[in-house]
């Protein structure tokens, strides 16, 4: 099944390990030896048309990565707007369906787990709309990560990222 993108979901598949590193200001080598690592510790060869498929994840990681920094500079009056928030390559287009608007809210997050030192995220998701205003949503954010982190056993630290991405 294709998302938004149009692209397939064996290449869709390695949006993580580009987004990932993409958010790590990797090179394009750093990038590529990234997929290929990934294709061989599943054990797959990469799909037809990676090349393009690539370019268009990498595009839409940097995206999220530029509206993340947005959030990140956003005074806690402001509203939530558009510059805070990218497109997802494998959401839909609500629009096109006449489906209320979602968005996957990626949060960034530090906690020590059985005496270790962790970083991970949880994702929460909003349909229909977001907070209005970026304190809003840095403290229901907060909120949630720390109640779901600590509820597992964990010692939850800080909020270090908030990624607002529309499907």
């Amino acid at each position: 099944m294709a998302g938004r993108s149009g692209l397939s979901g064996q290449a869709l598949s390695y949006f993580g390990v580009i987004q990932s590193a993409t958010h790590a200001h990797a090179t394009t080598h750093d990038i590529w030896q990234a997929i290929h690592a990934e294709a061989e510790r599943r054990g797959e060869a990469l799909p037809p048309g990676m090349f393009a498929a690539v370019n268009a994840l990498r595009s839409s990681a940097g995206s999220l990565r530029g509206a993340e920094s947005a959030l990140a500079r956003a005074a806690a009056s402001e509203a939530v707007t558009a510059q805070h928030l990218a497109p997802l390559p494998y959401g839909h287009n609500p629009a096109a369906e006449g489906a209320p608007r979602a968005f996957d809210v990626r949060v960034s997050y530090t906690a020590v787990r059985s005496g270790l030192d962790v970083q991970d995220y949880v994702t929460l998701r909003y349909a229909g709309g977001l907070p209005l205003t970026v304190g809003e949503l840095r403290q229901e954010a907060l909120d949630v990560t720390s109640s779901l982190v600590e509820g597992y056993g964990a010692s939850f630290g800080e909020i270090t990222g908030i990624e607002i991405g529309e499907l």
